[in-house]
This record gives C-alpha cells, sequence and structure tokens, in this order.
C-alpha cells in the first residue's frame, strides 16, 4: 500500500507522497469500501460460524431426540415385555387355580365316595354288633335251655334210678 515503503539504508526515511483533493475523495470511498467489505466479511463469517453452530445444535438436538426416542422404545418395550409377564403370570394361576379346582372337585367326589362307604361300613358294624347281641342272646338262651334240659334228664335219671332202686 501507499502507507508501507521500503526501507532503505538510508538514514532518513522517505517521505510519503501529498495527495490530491480527487485521490483522497478516492482514497477515502476505497477505505469505506474496503472497510464494509471487511465488515461484510466478518459478518459472512459470523454467519457461517452461526450456521456451523446452528448445524451443530441441529445436530445435537436430533441426536437428543434420537436418545429420547431410542428410550421411549426401550420403555415401550419393557412395558411391552412387563404386559406380558403379567399376562403369562395370569395365565399360570389361571390354569394352577383350575387345576387346584379340578382337584377339589375330585377330592369332593372322593370324600362323597368314602362318606357313602364309611356309611356302609358303619351300617355293617351295626348289623354285625345287633347280629352278635342276638347271636349271644340266643346262645344264652340255648345255654339255659341246655342247663334246663341238663337239669331234667338229670332230675329224670335221679327219678329213673330211685324208681329202679324202689322197684328192686
Amino acid at each position: 500500500t501507499d502507507e508501507t515503503y521500503e526501507w532503505t539504508y538510508a538514514a532518513v526515511p522517505p517521505k510519503k507522497k501529498k495527495l490530491s483533493k480527487k485521490e483522497k475523495k478516492a482514497k477515502k470511498a476505497q477505505d469505506a469500501i474496503d472497510n464494509l467489505a471487511r465488515r461484510l466479511d466478518a459478518a459472512r463469517a459470523r454467519a457461517a460460524i452461526q450456521d456451523v453452530l446452528k448445524v451443530d445444535l441441529q445436530k445435537e438436538r436430533l441426536a437428543k431426540l434420537e436418545e429420547l426416542a431410542a428410550q421411549e422404545a426401550e420403555a415401550d418395550q419393557r412395558h411391552k415385555d412387563r404386559q406380558r409377564a403379567k399376562a403369562a403370570r395370569v395365565d399360570t394361576h389361571q390354569s394352577e387355580c383350575s387345576s387346584l379346582e379340578r382337584a377339589v372337585s375330585q377330592l369332593s367326589e372322593e370324600r362323597s365316595q368314602l362318606e357313602i362307604e364309611v356309611g356302609d361300613v358303619d351300617l355293617r358294624q351295626d348289623i354285625n354288633e345287633r347280629l352278635r347281641e342276638e347271636v349271644g342272646t340266643v346262645r344264652r338262651e340255648l345255654d339255659e335251655e341246655s342247663v334246663k334240659r341238663e337239669a331234667a334228664r338229670a332230675e329224670r335219671e335221679t327219678k329213673a334210678r330211685e324208681a329202679r332202686v324202689a322197684v328192686a
């Protein structure tokens, strides 16, 4: 530029050339244009940086959204898994309940059958006791009759001996 100058081995630097009014105006206009161009470049650079930051921010937001979507999908999957496990537990519980109900029904039938059999056994025992009592009564009666017959036979024998003794 005009402001820079070459150094020489001279002790005094060269003097700057004086500018005319036209050149001053042109230089002023050129400085304004350069200043505007620098400001425009700086604004473009800031806009580019902002665009890059915006893209980075959008990428971060997208990554966070993807992470949230993955977490939500994972939570949904866990919820579905819990629902399936709960349904499986309910099904297992229901099948266990129905098998227990069947077992209770079967045991109730067996109990009823056993009560009938026990009733039959009790009835048979009552019949057997009555028969024993009747047999005992009949034996006592037969024993009494046999004692009476024995006593009557002994008395007849005694009378027959007495009659034989009296005859003789």
